[in-house]
């Protein structure tokens, strides 16, 4: 049987939360980010990407993944209410929130609920769209 090879490159997202253009530009320049000076030179940067609104990591990362805005990936924020099920929604804001609806609810709703119940089955995330075998 002749195996073939796949001569796909691979795909690297990183996201940096909150990292400014001028300060990983200057620290590439001076020597401070070599690993990420290399990603730059090497790969595709862009210095004036514009963020999705809200603008909360959960909510950017599930534009980023989907190509889609929380109107439609269904990700309105760090902390929501969700009116059908008649409960709060938090995925780890922060101390007080957490400890109010338990850090095993917390934990539950950001490494699970987050990707099986709450993002949209309308859209695709990126993974899905490379990875997965359309029939």
């Amino acid at each position: 049987m002749k195996q073939t090879k796949s001569f796909e490159k691979p795909v690297i997202l990183l996201n940096i939360d909150s990292l400014m253009p001028q300060a990983l530009e200057v620290a590439a320049q001076t020597g401070r980010a070599p690993a990420l000076q290399y990603l730059m030179e090497n790969g595709t940067y862009f210095s004036d990407m514009v963020t999705s609104f809200p603008a909360m990591s959960v909510t950017i990362d599930s534009s980023l993944l989907t190509g889609t805005y929380a109107d439609q990936h269904r990700i309105p924020g760090l902390h929501w209410f969700d009116t059908r099920n008649k409960e709060f929604i938090n995925y780890g804001t922060g101390f007080r929130e957490t400890f109010r609806i338990g850090m095993r609810r917390s934990i539950h709703n950001m490494l699970y609920r987050l990707n099986h119940e709450h993002l949209s089955n309308d859209v695709t995330t990126i993974y899905e769209d490379l990875c997965i075998p359309r029939k």
